[in-house]
C-alpha cells in the first residue's frame, strides 16, 4: 500500500503528457498480477504485445510529442481492453456482453467487443496519425496524410488479428472468437479509424522524419 501511494505521488508530479503512458504501465502490471493468480496463461502473449506497444509509444513520445488527449485515450483504451478480459458479469465475459441488441445473430452487434476495437483504433489512430503528419514531405495534403492514417491503422489491425491466431494457436483459447467476430472486428477497426482523422495533428515545420 506505501507503495503505491508513493508512486501516486510520483504521478502527480510529472509532466502531464506523461501521466497516461506510466498509468498505462501501472495498470498492465496490475492485471497481468491479476491473470497470473487467477492461473490465465493465455494472458502472457498479451501482456508482452501491450508492454511493446507501451515502450515504443513512451520511446517514441519524446520526439513526437503526442497530442495529450490521444495519450489519455491510450490509456482509457487500455483499461477498457483489461477489464474486457477480467470482469464477468453474471457468468458471461464482459467482452462477450451485448450492450445494445441492434442486430443478432449470427453477428451480435452491439457487443463490449466491438466499441472497444472501435475507441482502440479512435486511440491509436491518432497516435498514427501523429506519426504520419511527422514524416510525409512537406506539402503533402490532408487528404494524403488521411488515408496513409487510415491504411496504416488498418494493417496495425491485421498485425493484431495475426496475434490473435497465436493465441489461439499457442494454447487453444476460443475467446477470439470466430469469422463473422474476425471480420466484424475489423469494420469496427475501420469506425474508430475513421474518426480519430478528426484529431487534430500539428504539422512540423519543414516535415520530415521526427523518429
Amino acid at each position: 500500500m506505501v507503495a503505491i501511494t508513493a508512486y501516486c505521488h510520483c504521478l502527480l508530479q510529472l509532466n502531464t503528457d506523461m501521466r497516461p503512458l506510466w498509468l498505462s504501465w501501472l495498470t498492465l502490471a496490475g492485471f497481468t498480477l491479476a491473470f497470473l493468480i487467477l492461473g490465465n496463461s493465455e494472458f502472457l502473449l498479451y501482456a508482452v504485445t501491450l508492454s511493446i506497444l507501451i515502450a515504443l509509444v513512451q520511446w517514441s513520445n519524446r520526439r513526437l510529442s503526442y497530442p495529450a488527449g490521444v495519450l489519455w485515450c491510450f490509456w482509457l483504451w487500455l483499461v477498457m481492453h483489461m477489464c474486457g478480459g477480467f470482469v464477468h458479469i453474471h457468468g458471461v465475459r464482459l467482452y462477450d456482453v451485448i450492450l445494445v441488441p441492434l442486430v443478432g445473430a449470427p453477428y451480435h452487434i452491439l457487443r463490449y467487443d466491438q466499441v472497444v476495437h472501435a475507441f482502440c483504433y479512435f486511440a491509436l489512430g491518432g497516435l498514427l496519425k501523429t506519426i504520419v503528419t511527422a514524416l510525409v514531405a512537406p506539402g503533402t495534403s490532408r487528404y494524403g496524410i488521411a488515408l496513409l492514417t487510415l491504411l496504416t491503422a488498418l494493417g496495425v489491425g491485421a498485425v493484431n488479428e495475426i496475434i490473435e491466431f497465436g493465441a489461439v494457436a499457442a494454447f487453444g483459447s476460443e475467446g477470439v472468437g470466430d469469422y463473422y467476430n474476425n471480420a466484424l472486428d475489423n469494420v469496427f477497426n475501420a469506425i474508430g479509424a475513421l474518426a480519430a482523422l478528426a484529431w487534430r495533428v500539428p504539422r512540423r515545420p519543414g516535415g520530415g522524419s521526427a523518429l
